[in-house]
C-alpha cells in the first residue's frame, strides 16, 4: 500500500461523520473507467401502493401513485494518479397520495423537482488513472474507494392552486400540531 493510499484512507476515517443517517448503495460507484469518461442516464419510474401506517394514527386506506423521471451525468478524471469521478442527479417528481383522515376521504397531489445530488468518488487503492489505450490493458486487482455526496433537499409542493387537505371542522388558520408553538 503506498504512502498516498494510506494517507487518503486516514483522513476519510478522521473525517467521517460519527452517525450515519442512511447508507446508499449504487451500482458500479467505483467501477474502473478510462479518464474522460462521460455517461448521461435518462431514467423513469412508476410506483404505486398502499402505505401501512400506525394504527394509532387517524388514517385509513392510504393509497399513493408516483412518477418519477431522473436526469444524471458524470465524467472520470485523474486525482493524485488515481481514479475520480463526479456525478450531478436531479429528478423531477409527482405524487398522488389518497387515503381516509378521520371520517373523510382526502387526496393530496405533489409535483417538483427531487433532491440534487452532487457526488465525488474516487478509487484509493487499486484504481489507477489511466488512459483508454492504458486501461484496455490493465488487468484489474481489488479496489477500495471513498465518496462524498452532497444533498441538496428542495420539498415537493402542492400543485398550483391546490391546497392541503382538512378534515371538516378544521378551519384553514389552525396550524398543523408540528407547527404550533406554545407561548409562556
Amino acid at each position: 500500500m503506498s504512502w498516498l493510499s494510506l494517507f487518503s484512507l486516514s483522513v476519510v476515517v478522521i473525517l467521517a461523520p460519527s452517525v450515519v443517517n442512511a447508507q446508499e448503495m449504487e451500482p458500479r460507484a467505483y467501477s474502473r473507467g478510462p479518464l474522460g469518461s462521460q455517461f448521461i442516464v435518462f431514467s423513469y419510474a412508476y410506483q404505486t401502493g398502499d402505505v401501512l401506517t400506525d394504527a394509532t394514527l387517524p388514517l385509513r386506506d392510504v393509497d399513493v401513485k408516483l412518477n418519477a423521471g431522473v436526469f444524471a451525468y458524470g465524467r472520470t478524471f485523474g486525482l493524485a494518479r488515481r481514479q475520480a469521478n463526479v456525478t450531478l442527479v436531479s429528478s423531477y417528481v409527482k405524487g398522488r397520495a389518497s387515503g381516509t383522515v378521520l371520517e373523510d376521504r382526502q387526496e393530496v397531489i405533489r409535483s417538483g423537482m427531487g433532491d440534487l445530488r452532487l457526488r465525488f468518488s474516487t478509487n484509493l487503492i487499486g484504481g489507477p488513472a489511466l488512459t483508454p489505450k492504458q486501461f484496455a490493458e490493465y488487468k484489474p486487482r481489488a479496489l477500495l474507494g471513498a465518496s462524498l455526496t452532497v444533498v441538496i433537499r428542495r420539498p415537493l409542493r402542492p400543485r398550483r392552486g391546490a391546497d392541503l387537505p382538512r378534515p371538516r371542522g378544521f378551519p384553514r388558520s389552525t396550524a398543523p400540531p408540528a407547527r404550533r408553538r406554545s407561548r409562556g
